[in-house]
């Protein structure tokens, strides 16, 4: 994308032309429409709110798919969806990353309501065939960590208003009262991966649904080089507060405290010395919470600045808001998915899958559903 703030490759897609892309994205979005419509339906009774919301939606953005390279660490800093009344109420995200696994990284983290709140509810890993739902307003501020696999995804965005800035298009069929697309098959096979490589896999174990990642170490670690008067001065100006420490790259702790961004870099430090490291990194570089360098600080001040401050200011999810999500909504929604057979169609579409993940888009704003589409 070329932004300070983010860093994934994408592609928009439509749906009117007959290339493998955009055959995709019409399968996937029939889907997609098809689980609002049944939601829609059968929430008009237990969350009234939920159906009011869904039965506004009129048109659908093109598909984007993304890729955040593992290659540059690609993230994308906290943000909301539809922060300036462009016409986004509904997000639409399916994980297309085979063979994912818990370390990997890529979590989508979502926070607590509210522009500025940086209390973590929970992060969402970016499993194959996962699709995660959201409103598009600032009940659900999110960012994209960064991961040591490349991570590719679909979203698609659904509004409710309009807006000439980008290409809409209409599904007007939502609010007149019916379940699913017109001509819908029953069920849809899982679009092809579009990233160059990535094939679904013969068979693929159910991920454990939403998993939440555990509260993870917040402790930076800002490297400067102590020799030059002018980098020590600005290190040591700095309000780290109790989320880093500083280490001066001349310090005998240093390549030990380096092995945590890989052991390339400790090595590096340890064989070839200062001026090497200085070249890759620069004077003044971060060490973010999982290996991640944000090099030439020294360039980049208010990107470390943003990094120091987010991270004095965030709250890993409590204990509290893990199990909850576990009882209400991961752990139901799991033995539901692992009890249907394809033969029987999409397990989320059975009443009491719908009941669950219902009141999970009207309580807690999001729902995790996986093994969305059918693996044929």
């Amino acid at each position: 994308v070329g932004l300070p703030h983010r860093g994934d490759v994408l592609k928009w897609v439509g749906y009117d032309g007959q290339s493998d892309a955009e055959r995709s994205a019409q399968e996937l979005t029939k889907s997609i429409e098809e689980a609002i419509g049944v939601l829609r339906q059968s929430s008009e009774r237990e969350v009234p709110a939920v159906a009011e919301a869904l039965s506004g939606i009129r048109w659908r953005s093109e598909a984007m798919m993304t890729c955040y390279p593992a290659e540059s660490r690609a993230r994308y800093f906290r943000h909301t969806d539809n922060s300036s009344g462009n016409g986004r109420l509904l997000t639409a995200i399916l994980y297309l990353n085979e063979g994912w696994e818990t370390g990997h990284g890529g979590e989508l983290r979502l926070f607590q309501p509210g522009g500025d709140n940086l209390k973590v509810r929970t992060e969402v890993e970016p499993v194959w065939n996962r699709l995660l739902l959201f409103w598009s307003d600032d009940r659900c501020p999110h960012e994209v960590l960064s991961a040591c696999q490349d991570r590719f995804a679909c979203t698609v965005w659904y509004y409710d208003g309009p807006n000439p800035n980008v290409p809409l298009f209409d599904i007007d069929w939502l609010s007149k009262g019916s379940v699913s697309p017109p001509l819908l098959k029953t069920q849809v096979p899982l679009p092809p991966v579009v990233a160059a490589g990535a094939r679904p896999p013969p068979q693929v174990a159910a991920a454990p649904t939403g998993q939440v990642a555990a509260e993870k170490q917040s402790m930076l670690t800002l490297f400067f080089d102590g020799r030059d008067p002018e980098i020590a001065q600005l290190a040591k100006s700095l309000e780290l507060g109790a989320a880093a420490v500083l280490m001066d790259l001349h310090s005998a702790g240093a390549a030990t405290a380096l092995n945590e961004a890989g052991a390339q870099w400790s090595q590096m430090l340890s064989k070839e010395g200062f001026e090497a490291v200085k070249r890759e990194a620069g004077s003044l570089f971060l060490l973010l919470p999982g290996g991640d360098l944000l090099k030439n600080c020294e360039r980049e001040r208010w990107l470390l600045q943003y990094e120091l401050d987010y991270w004095r200011h965030v709250e890993p999810a409590s204990a509290s808001t893990r199990q909850r999500l576990s009882s209400t909504l991961f752990e139901p929604l799991g033995r539901l998915s692992s009890a249907f057979s394809e033969a029987d169609g999409p397990w989320w579409a059975a009443p009491e899958a719908v009941d669950v993940w219902g009141k999970a888009l009207a309580k807690e704003n999001f729902l995790v559903l996986d093994n969305f589409l059918p693996e044929k």
